[in-house]
């Protein structure tokens, strides 16, 4: 489900976790760490005055 919420956009962490039905903060934190761990999300800083982390599917390399 994670994955399904990244296709249509890169998504910060509470976004990510009303989007997702049922899923708590810890699993969620879980569940992204490993899907980063597989290199299928990154982690990436937002541009802007206030600090902030969007979770994106990352780009196959060919």
């Amino acid at each position: 489900m994670i994955i399904v919420a990244l296709v249509q956009r890169p998504a910060r962490f509470s976004e990510l976790a009303k989007s997702i039905s049922g899923i708590t903060d810890g699993i969620l934190a879980d569940r992204l760490r490993e899907l980063m761990a597989a290199r299928l999300v990154e982690r990436q800083l937002a541009d802007g005055p206030a600090t902030a982390v969007l979770y994106r599917l990352t780009v196959p390399k060919d």
